[in-house]
Protein backbone atom coordinates (compact mmCIF):
# COMPACT_ATOMS: atom_id res chain seq x y z
CA UNK A 1 0.00 0.00 0.00
CA UNK A 2 1.11 3.53 -0.67
CA UNK A 3 2.29 5.56 2.36
CA UNK A 4 -0.54 7.62 3.84
CA UNK A 5 -0.76 11.24 4.98
CA UNK A 6 -0.52 11.73 8.73
CA UNK A 7 -1.69 14.20 11.33
CA UNK A 8 0.39 14.83 14.43
CA UNK A 9 -2.24 15.80 17.00
CA UNK A 10 -1.20 17.93 20.01
CA UNK A 11 -3.79 17.15 22.67
CA UNK A 12 -5.91 19.73 24.46
CA UNK A 13 -6.03 20.24 28.20
CA UNK A 14 -3.25 19.72 30.70
CA UNK A 15 -1.65 16.65 32.20
CA UNK A 16 -1.29 14.21 29.33
CA UNK A 17 -3.36 11.56 27.59
CA UNK A 18 -5.92 9.90 29.85
CA UNK A 19 -6.84 6.23 29.49
CA UNK A 20 -10.38 7.07 28.38
CA UNK A 21 -8.95 8.50 25.15
CA UNK A 22 -7.91 5.02 24.05
CA UNK A 23 -11.08 3.05 24.73
CA UNK A 24 -14.53 3.29 23.13
CA UNK A 25 -15.09 6.72 24.65
CA UNK A 26 -12.10 8.00 22.70
CA UNK A 27 -14.43 8.48 19.72
CA UNK A 28 -17.21 10.91 20.64
CA UNK A 29 -20.81 10.20 19.74
CA UNK A 30 -21.75 12.20 16.61
CA UNK A 31 -24.35 14.07 18.65
CA UNK A 32 -21.84 15.09 21.31
CA UNK A 33 -20.53 18.64 21.48
CA UNK A 34 -17.31 17.37 23.01
CA UNK A 35 -15.24 16.78 19.88
CA UNK A 36 -11.79 16.92 21.38
CA UNK A 37 -10.58 13.86 19.50
CA UNK A 38 -10.36 14.06 15.70
CA UNK A 39 -12.22 10.94 14.61
CA UNK A 40 -12.69 12.51 11.18
CA UNK A 41 -9.03 11.99 10.28
CA UNK A 42 -9.17 8.24 10.88
CA UNK A 43 -12.39 7.89 8.93
CA UNK A 44 -10.55 9.31 5.92
CA UNK A 45 -7.71 6.83 6.28
CA UNK A 46 -5.27 9.42 7.65
CA UNK A 47 -2.67 8.23 10.15
CA UNK A 48 -3.00 9.99 13.53
CA UNK A 49 -0.28 10.21 16.18
CA UNK A 50 -1.16 11.83 19.52
CA UNK A 51 1.97 12.11 21.70
CA UNK A 52 2.16 13.05 25.35
CA UNK A 53 4.79 15.53 26.45
CA UNK A 54 7.57 15.68 29.03
CA UNK A 55 6.33 15.18 32.55
CA UNK A 56 3.05 13.61 31.32
CA UNK A 57 2.00 9.96 31.57
CA UNK A 58 5.18 9.05 33.51
CA UNK A 59 7.42 10.59 30.83
CA UNK A 60 10.75 11.95 32.08
CA UNK A 61 11.14 15.67 32.55
CA UNK A 62 8.84 18.34 33.94
CA UNK A 63 5.97 20.48 32.70
CA UNK A 64 7.46 23.58 31.04
CA UNK A 65 4.28 25.10 29.52
CA UNK A 66 4.96 25.88 25.86
CA UNK A 67 8.78 25.49 25.96
CA UNK A 68 10.25 21.99 26.03
CA UNK A 69 6.91 20.62 24.83
CA UNK A 70 7.64 22.21 21.43
CA UNK A 71 10.85 20.16 21.19
CA UNK A 72 8.85 17.05 22.10
CA UNK A 73 6.39 17.74 19.32
CA UNK A 74 9.17 18.18 16.75
CA UNK A 75 10.78 14.92 17.91
CA UNK A 76 7.42 13.18 17.50
CA UNK A 77 7.26 14.51 13.94
CA UNK A 78 10.64 12.98 13.13
CA UNK A 79 9.53 9.63 14.53
CA UNK A 80 6.29 9.77 12.54
CA UNK A 81 8.24 10.54 9.35
CA UNK A 82 10.37 7.43 9.90
CA UNK A 83 7.41 5.03 9.73
CA UNK A 84 7.24 3.18 6.40
CA UNK A 85 3.44 3.53 6.09
CA UNK A 86 3.57 7.33 6.47
CA UNK A 87 4.14 9.75 3.60
CA UNK A 88 6.82 11.98 5.13
CA UNK A 89 5.96 14.75 2.64
CA UNK A 90 2.36 14.82 3.88
CA UNK A 91 2.68 15.24 7.64
CA UNK A 92 0.34 17.86 9.08
CA UNK A 93 0.40 19.31 12.57
CA UNK A 94 -2.81 20.09 14.43
CA UNK A 95 -3.54 20.93 18.04
CA UNK A 96 -6.39 21.97 20.32
CA UNK A 97 -6.30 24.39 23.25
CA UNK A 98 -2.82 24.26 24.83
CA UNK A 99 -1.90 21.81 22.07
CA UNK A 100 -2.87 24.46 19.53
CA UNK A 101 -0.48 26.90 21.19
CA UNK A 102 2.35 24.35 21.05
CA UNK A 103 1.50 23.69 17.39
CA UNK A 104 1.79 27.40 16.56
CA UNK A 105 5.15 27.63 18.31
CA UNK A 106 6.33 24.58 16.38
CA UNK A 107 5.25 26.24 13.13
CA UNK A 108 7.62 29.07 13.97
CA UNK A 109 10.57 26.70 14.45
CA UNK A 110 10.14 24.09 11.72
CA UNK A 111 9.51 23.98 7.98
CA UNK A 112 8.98 20.19 7.96
CA UNK A 113 5.17 20.15 8.23
CA UNK A 114 2.98 20.24 5.13
CA UNK A 115 0.62 22.60 7.00
CA UNK A 116 -0.24 23.52 10.59
CA UNK A 117 -3.67 23.98 12.22
CA UNK A 118 -4.33 25.42 15.67
CA UNK A 119 -7.79 25.22 17.24
CA UNK A 120 -8.62 27.40 20.24
CA UNK A 121 -5.00 28.38 20.84
CA UNK A 122 -3.50 31.13 23.00
CA UNK A 123 -1.48 33.81 21.21
CA UNK A 124 -0.40 36.13 24.02
CA UNK A 125 0.56 34.13 27.12
CA UNK A 126 1.15 37.22 29.27
CA UNK A 127 -2.40 38.44 28.71
CA UNK A 128 -3.80 34.96 29.18
CA UNK A 129 -2.10 34.42 32.54
CA UNK A 130 -2.48 37.90 33.98
CA UNK A 131 -5.98 38.88 32.82
CA UNK A 132 -7.58 37.17 35.78
CA UNK A 133 -9.00 38.23 39.13
CA UNK A 134 -6.54 35.88 40.82
CA UNK A 135 -3.11 34.83 39.52
CA UNK A 136 -2.87 31.58 37.55
CA UNK A 137 -0.81 29.43 39.89
CA UNK A 138 -0.08 26.43 37.65
CA UNK A 139 2.53 28.05 35.40
CA UNK A 140 6.07 26.70 36.00
CA UNK A 141 7.39 30.28 35.87
CA UNK A 142 6.44 33.70 37.20
CA UNK A 143 3.92 35.14 34.69
CA UNK A 144 4.85 38.65 35.84
CA UNK A 145 8.21 38.20 34.07
CA UNK A 146 7.46 39.42 30.56
CA UNK A 147 10.36 37.62 28.87
CA UNK A 148 9.09 34.25 30.13
CA UNK A 149 5.71 35.00 28.57
CA UNK A 150 7.09 36.35 25.30
CA UNK A 151 9.15 33.20 24.76
CA UNK A 152 5.92 31.20 24.97
CA UNK A 153 3.68 33.53 22.91
CA UNK A 154 3.11 32.60 19.24
CA UNK A 155 2.17 36.18 18.40
CA UNK A 156 5.71 37.35 19.19
CA UNK A 157 7.22 35.11 16.50
CA UNK A 158 4.66 35.34 13.69
CA UNK A 159 7.31 36.43 11.21
CA UNK A 160 9.09 33.06 11.58
CA UNK A 161 6.24 30.96 10.16
CA UNK A 162 7.39 29.33 6.93
CA UNK A 163 4.65 26.79 6.11
CA UNK A 164 0.88 27.42 5.66
CA UNK A 165 -0.56 27.85 9.14
CA UNK A 166 -4.19 28.33 10.17
CA UNK A 167 -5.74 29.36 13.47
CA UNK A 168 -9.40 28.51 14.07
CA UNK A 169 -11.00 30.44 16.90
CA UNK A 170 -14.51 30.84 18.33
CA UNK A 171 -16.43 33.81 19.69
CA UNK A 172 -18.54 32.49 22.59
CA UNK A 173 -17.08 33.64 25.91
CA UNK A 174 -14.73 36.46 26.91
CA UNK A 175 -11.57 34.38 26.61
CA UNK A 176 -12.59 33.08 23.20
CA UNK A 177 -13.21 36.61 21.93
CA UNK A 178 -9.83 37.75 23.28
CA UNK A 179 -8.13 34.90 21.46
CA UNK A 180 -10.06 35.64 18.26
CA UNK A 181 -8.88 39.26 18.44
CA UNK A 182 -5.31 38.09 19.10
CA UNK A 183 -5.49 35.74 16.13
CA UNK A 184 -6.47 38.65 13.90
CA UNK A 185 -3.60 40.73 15.28
CA UNK A 186 -1.19 37.86 14.63
CA UNK A 187 -2.48 37.61 11.07
CA UNK A 188 -1.77 41.30 10.52
CA UNK A 189 1.77 40.85 11.85
CA UNK A 190 2.29 37.80 9.66
CA UNK A 191 0.99 39.52 6.52
CA UNK A 192 3.30 42.48 7.15
CA UNK A 193 6.29 40.12 7.15
CA UNK A 194 5.09 37.82 4.38
CA UNK A 195 4.53 34.85 6.69
CA UNK A 196 1.83 32.34 5.57
CA UNK A 197 -0.56 32.59 8.52
CA UNK A 198 -4.35 32.93 8.34
CA UNK A 199 -6.97 33.17 11.11
CA UNK A 200 -10.60 32.05 10.85
CA UNK A 201 -13.27 32.77 13.49
CA UNK A 202 -16.33 30.53 13.88
CA UNK A 203 -19.38 32.51 14.99
CA UNK A 204 -21.66 30.84 17.51
CA UNK A 205 -19.15 28.22 18.65
CA UNK A 206 -16.99 27.80 21.74
CA UNK A 207 -13.48 26.43 22.12
CA UNK A 208 -14.80 22.85 22.44
CA UNK A 209 -17.56 22.79 19.85
CA UNK A 210 -15.29 24.08 17.05
CA UNK A 211 -13.24 20.89 16.99
CA UNK A 212 -15.62 18.50 15.21
CA UNK A 213 -16.56 20.75 12.27
CA UNK A 214 -13.00 22.00 11.82
CA UNK A 215 -11.51 18.49 12.02
CA UNK A 216 -13.99 17.25 9.41
CA UNK A 217 -13.06 20.12 7.10
CA UNK A 218 -9.34 19.53 7.57
CA UNK A 219 -9.72 15.81 6.91
CA UNK A 220 -11.50 16.60 3.63
CA UNK A 221 -8.83 19.10 2.62
CA UNK A 222 -5.97 16.75 3.51
CA UNK A 223 -7.49 14.10 1.25
CA UNK A 224 -7.75 16.71 -1.49
CA UNK A 225 -4.13 17.74 -0.89
CA UNK A 226 -3.04 14.09 -1.06
CA UNK A 227 -3.95 14.08 -4.76
CA UNK A 228 -2.83 17.63 -5.53
CA UNK A 229 0.27 18.59 -7.46
CA UNK A 230 0.26 22.04 -5.88
CA UNK A 231 0.26 22.99 -2.20
CA UNK A 232 -3.47 23.10 -1.43
CA UNK A 233 -3.14 24.88 1.90
CA UNK A 234 -0.98 27.66 0.46
CA UNK A 235 -4.10 29.01 -1.28
CA UNK A 236 -5.61 30.91 1.64
CA UNK A 237 -8.47 32.37 -0.39
CA UNK A 238 -9.55 28.97 -1.68
CA UNK A 239 -9.34 27.41 1.78
CA UNK A 240 -11.41 30.24 3.28
CA UNK A 241 -14.08 29.94 0.57
CA UNK A 242 -14.30 26.17 0.99
CA UNK A 243 -14.48 26.53 4.76
CA UNK A 244 -17.37 28.98 4.55
CA UNK A 245 -19.22 26.53 2.30
CA UNK A 246 -18.40 23.66 4.67
CA UNK A 247 -19.73 25.57 7.69
CA UNK A 248 -22.89 26.55 5.84
CA UNK A 249 -23.61 22.88 5.20
CA UNK A 250 -22.59 21.97 8.77
CA UNK A 251 -24.92 24.54 10.33
CA UNK A 252 -27.77 23.38 8.06
CA UNK A 253 -27.27 19.82 9.27
CA UNK A 254 -26.10 18.55 5.88
CA UNK A 255 -22.82 17.06 7.14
Amino acid sequence: ADPKPAVLWAHGGWGGLDAWMWDAAFWPDPSSEDGRIPEAFLKEGIVVMAPSFRGENKNPGHFEMFRGEVDDLLAARDYLASLPWVNSDRIYLAGHGPGGTVALLASELSHKFRAIFALGATFDVERELNARDTPWTHAPFDPRHSIECVLRSPMAWAQDISRPTYAFESDEGDNERWNADDAQTMQELAVASGAPFHSIVLTGFNSISIVRPVAQFLADMIKLDERATRDTFANFEMINDRFLHHMSRWNDGNL
